[in-house]
């Protein structure tokens, strides 16, 4: 049990004003542990106003809003627990403020409740979909319709509305005119479960899913008529992160390698990063986030790896934590990175490499070796790689290209990892037949021409050129002439 775990985190709650509020943070592991509290990521203060609880749970004695300033108890809250062997860091819990008389007559615009709470509060559509001010909606009857015939008016449509899954919304359609209008809706999604329309005409969606995302219409008609009129408004419904897949904790030994891999599903896609004892991991030597931060893997693990990692799944929904402890084992330690790499040429496609035994005590835990193989210059990513048997000490390179330089290494694998690198040694395959270079002419003169061709781009043995010419209209005049490797240009006359 000496690894950090939450038993209980916090999570959003809408808050009546001038009532305690509590916010539940229960951990295990080996103790001390230490409690503290963050909102919007600056520590809360305890004393008058906050007081922590013995359990971890922090209780706000009076949510409060000062109406003369900007201060107030609503934020994103989240808990901060430490042993010796870490920090760990809760999910992040919305806190908002909810109003405490409102009334839902058919004047009222577009609202979203959570059903954890019986307290109502109005969420209005902003620019951000990823917060909703709760305020008291505004209640006036709409007007009397006059005695003569009028056309039907839909005096307050629906509003775009962004809430989370689970929450219910209500959908306004207010009409007026003479006789009055009949109001029905229409849209992708009316067929699915939780939807009703309410008798003043509004559309309510409850226990709000994935499913209920789109563009709902209300229209307005005329009884007895095609005369209508719509408006429409769109419903964006969010998931929070849910994990697939989380890290798991290990023990490696000193020198060897850990791989914690974490993905996450919701609505929007959730943004991941990682934590190390609390603290935004940065990547380094040994360090790489890859895959879209999926993927978390250390190499050459030493003391100061030894933490508690998190993964940190986030989106305008919400937050979600995994952790994992990484811890370094007395046990035995990685191979030794294998000596004496040779490597030499036997044809224009194939090298011949070879390597010395390890020591009796020290290759009894070797399974086997891989060679990392790549041309001179080429990136790191163009390597290829080649498996050998534990009882192989040589390895003959085929289909290679001519007259190329190749890099080569050699890591040996026990069942722990792989060991360090060898020394990296270069070899050239044997030319072959060189292809033909580019050339270019120039003409001097009556009787002189000057031509010009490359010199091969990659290394290998080149013995020499041999240049030809013969006349066109006049095959008497022919010749030819060679040159060393390093020469790129010659003048012919007496054309």
């Amino acid at each position: 049990a000496s690894e950090l775990a939450f038993l209980k985190e916090p999570s959003d709650v809408i808050a009546v004003r001038d009532r305690p509020l509590m916010l539940d943070c229960q951990v295990e592991g080996e103790g001390p542990i230490s409690i503290t509290w963050w909102r919007n990521g600056i520590p809360v203060e305890t004393g008058v106003r906050a007081a922590l609880l013995s359990n971890g749970t922090l209780l706000i004695r009076n949510v409060s809003k000062r109406r003369d300033s900007n201060e107030t108890d609503a934020g994103e809250y989240s808990c901060a627990a430490q042993n010796h062997y870490g920090m760990l860091i809760s999910r992040k819990a919305r806190i908002l403020l909810a109003c405490t008389r409102c009334c839902l007559p058919a004047c009222c615009r577009s609202l979203a409740f959570s059903r954890q709470t019986a307290v109502c509060f109005a969420a209005w559509p902003q620019t951000s979909p990823t917060r909703a001010t709760a305020t008291r909606p505004s209640c006036q009857s709409p007007p009397q319709a006059p005695a003569i015939y009028r056309e039907p008016v839909i005096l307050s449509g629906p509003q775009n509305l962004t809430i989370n899954v689970h929450q219910t919304a209500i959908l306004e359609c207010i009409a007026t005119g003479n006789p009055r209008p009949i109001v029905s809706w229409n849209g992708r999604s009316i067929g699915v479960e939780g939807i009703q329309v309410l008798g003043t005409g509004n559309l309510m969606i409850s226990d709000a899913s994935l499913q209920h995302s789109g563009v709902y219409v209300c229209s307005a008609n005329r009884p007895g008529s095609r005369s209508r009129r719509t408006a429409l408004g769109r419903l964006v419904v969010q998931a929070p992160p849910e994990f697939l897949q989380w890290p798991q904790s290990a023990s490696r030994p000193a020198g060897g390698s850990a791989i914690f891999s974490c993905t996450a599903s919701g609505v929007p896609e959730p943004h991941l990063i990682w934590l190390k004892n609390g603290k935004l991991l940065t990547p380094s030597g040994n360090v790489k986030l890859t895959n879209g931060n999926t993927t978390l893997a250390i190499t050459h693990i030493s003391s100061e790896d030894e933490a508690i990692y998190q993964c940190i799944a986030e989106n305008s929904a919400g937050t979600n934590q995994a952790s994992a402890r990484l811890a370094i084992s007395a046990g035995r330690e990685l191979p030794e990175a294998p000596a004496g790499l040779r490597a030499a040429a036997l044809s224009a496609s194939s090298l011949q490499l070879t390597w010395d035994p390890p020591a009796a005590d020290a290759g009894q835990d070797v399974i086997g070796y891989v060679l990392h193989i790549r041309r001179l210059g080429d990136a790191d990513g163009a390597e290829l790689q080649e498996a050998v048997s534990k009882s192989t000490f040589s390895q003959r390179l085929d289909n290679l290209e001519a007259a190329t330089t190749y890099c080569v290494f050699l890591k040996a694998y026990s069942a722990l990892g792989a060991s360090q690198q060898s020394s990296t040694v270069m070899a050239t395959t044997k030319g072959g037949v060189p292809t033909a270079p580019s050339f270019f002419t120039k003409v001097l003169n009556q009787t002189a021409m000057q031509v010009d061709w490359e010199l091969p781009s990659r290394p290998g043995t080149l013995e020499g050129f041999r240049l030809e010419y013969r006349g066109v209209s006049n095959p008497g005049v022919q010749g030819w002439e060679t040159f060393p490797a390093h020469v790129n240009t010659h003048t012919i006359s007496g054309l």
